[in-house]
């Protein structure tokens, strides 16, 4: 990507932002630095914050550089700036926010990730995304989990099998070893079922993971033509713009444009 050809995208939270920070945010990808940047709003030095948001706002973080491979220092900032390539190539499955998915999604299929300090407003009224902190939780930490099963679905039922065959072999034994002591008494049975269906629950997870990289495989193909039909309704909508006709999909108002200094 060349910069006289990108074009940002920018997305902005809830009126966190202040608008000083938007060339900033569109400049690493005007210079063809980065694909995404995301705005770092400090979340420790954010006044309204509560000490137990401020925390979990950094430990969830963490988990999503982690499960993405990136070092985006605010993993739920909504202000960004997006390439072509990426607002191309990212795809978003679940309906409660984009922030969480794009960054594991992007980090996984090789987009590059920059950061810049933003300054947030003071807060004016409360989240319409949630209504509270453990409901953010509960319907954020799934899709992290889905996410990141979603592009490494080979590596999450792999340590799940682990997890579930070293426990089998592990009551399996202990039966095994008790057994050897004694012969004659028919204790630790509780052992041997659990630790059988331990092993057995780690045979499935590993034909599960199996299956899920051969999906994962076939939606990668399948992404690779929605991209290109992505490519193909740009190029329809910019020859459609040039030539003053109809854009499929976009509807007018006939209102006049607007301009910066808000006159029509």
């Amino acid at each position: 990507m060349g910069a006289p050809t990108a074009r940002a995208k920018r997305q902005w939270s809830s009126g966190c932002t202040t608008s000083c920070a938007s060339p900033r945010t569109a400049e690493p990808i005007l210079a063809g630095r980065a694909d995404v940047v995301v705005g770092d709003r400090q979340t420790d030095r954010i006044a309204h914050f509560s000490a137990v948001k401020r925390v979990l706002q950094r430990w969830g973080s963490g988990v999503v550089r982690r499960a993405s491979g990136t070092r985006v220092a605010d993993a739920t900032s909504g202000f960004r700036a997006m390439s072509r390539r990426a607002a191309l190539t990212l795809f978003v499955h679940n309906r409660f926010t984009y922030t969480l998915e794009t960054i594991i999604q992007g980090g996984r299929i090789g987009l590059s990730f920059e950061n810049v300090v933003i300054q947030t407003n003071a807060k004016t009224r409360e989240s319409r995304l949630f209504t509270s902190l453990p409901q953010y939780l509960r319907r954020g930490m799934p899709v992290i989990v889905r996410s990141y099963a979603m592009y490494r679905p080979s590596k999450t039922f792999a340590y799940l099998a682990a997890l579930l065959l070293a426990a089998g072999g592990a009551l399996v034994g202990r039966f095994l070893y008790y057994y050897a002591l004694d012969p004659a008494r028919s204790g630790h049975a509780q052992s041997l079922v659990v630790g059988v269906g331990c092993v057995t629950a780690a045979f499935v997870a590993g034909v599960a993971a199996m299956l899920g990289e051969l999906l994962a495989a076939n939606r990668r193909l399948v992404e690779e033509a929605l991209v290109h039909l992505r490519r193909l309704d740009a190029e329809a909508a910019a020859r459609a713009r040039r030539d003053g006709d109809p854009i499929d999909g976009v509807r007018s108002t006939g209102a006049a444009p607007w301009t910066r200094d808000g006159a029509p």
